[in-house]
């Protein structure tokens, strides 16, 4: 059984999230390639969500 809050956090709350803890780190970051592979990472955090967005939800999708 896990252990932890009792509330389900949707996608979109993930990705902005981990989207805001990332672009915390990156503001503390010298420019160099650390930084770089997390503003890379954010840009694709960005992607899915607009993709995640662009998507029905799955139970309104049709059947083929």
């Amino acid at each position: 059984m896990r252990s932890g809050p009792s509330r389900q956090y949707s996608f979109e709350d993930r990705i902005a999230e981990e989207m805001r803890r990332l672009e915390e780190q990156a503001s503390l970051l010298p420019n160099g390639l650390p930084k770089n592979q997390l503003l890379r990472k954010i840009r694709q955090l960005e992607t899915a969500s607009h993709l995640n967005e662009c998507l029905p939800p799955i139970r309104q999708r049709q059947p083929k």
